[in-house]
């Protein structure tokens, strides 16, 4: 699970890049990266790609859940994934699923982004 803002191009109707807020444990072992690496980072700085769950950040940011399928690089497989509005301002969640498995799970999750709230409580 990650925890992006969007940042946007000049006419602000395309997601260019993100910028990491928080990154969850597996996510940062199947990247390859640690957490204080990615922290306040963008996300192209690591992952040179246009990934197809980056783009639909902006439709997030206005409202709406997205679910999609798409091949991730920085995690080097198709993953399964489910996109809002975090309960930060200007952020979605995004939950990726390597496989069928889990999928209420990850929905959860990113619903109540329970795990960002777990980790920033605890600090």
């Amino acid at each position: 699970m990650v925890v992006n803002k969007p940042l946007l191009n000049a006419h602000g109707d395309k997601v260019i890049d993100t910028i990491n807020v928080f990154a969850n444990e597996r996510y940062c072992e199947l990247a390859g990266v640690n957490k204080g690496q990615l922290f306040g980072e963008r996300y192209k700085d690591y992952f040179i790609s246009d990934e197809g769950w980056m783009t639909t950040s902006l439709q997030a940011l206005k409202g709406h859940a997205i679910t999609g399928q798409c091949y991730h690089r920085g995690l080097r497989s198709w993953v399964n994934y489910y996109t809002k509005a975090s309960t930060m301002p200007n952020c979605v969640v995004t939950v990726f699923a390597l496989d069928e498995g889990g999928e209420s799970e990850f929905k959860r999750i990113a619903a109540t982004d329970a795990e960002f709230s777990r980790s920033t409580s605890s600090s």
